[in-house]
């Protein structure tokens, strides 16, 4: 009875330590891979906005992903004085906008 107690103990104890293991490993690859742009980014990220025909009135932050990688988020108005919010990322080696939002579609101010 006690054998088998030891052994039991033994088994959920390896299966805690590699569940434990796992987990550790997930958060790791998650981390190096979800921020890999960013200083690329926050780098050329505001000549692209404003090839686009925008001007970049606040810099919002960033954010990570394991598939996209980075993005960053800025402000920006266009030419008729829209107001949008924006993330810019890099997707197969280009910048790309993504969710890209009006602010002020209604009121333009």
């Amino acid at each position: 009875m006690l054998e088998s107690f030891k052994e039991d103990l033994i088994f959920y104890g390896n299966w805690i330590a590699w569940t434990f293991g796992l987990i550790l490993l997930i958060v790791f690859l998650w981390n190096i891979t979800a921020y890999r742009d960013i200083e690329y980014l926050e780098k050329h990220a505001p000549e692209y906005i404003e090839s686009k025909g925008f001007v970049i009135t606040s810099y919002q932050g960033y954010q990570g992903g394991p598939i996209k990688g980075g993005a960053v988020w800025y402000e920006a108005r266009d030419t008729s004085g829209y107001l949008y919010q924006m993330a810019i990322a890099e997707w197969r080696g280009k910048l790309m906008t993504f969710d890209l939002e009006c602010l002020n579609a209604v009121t333009n101010k």
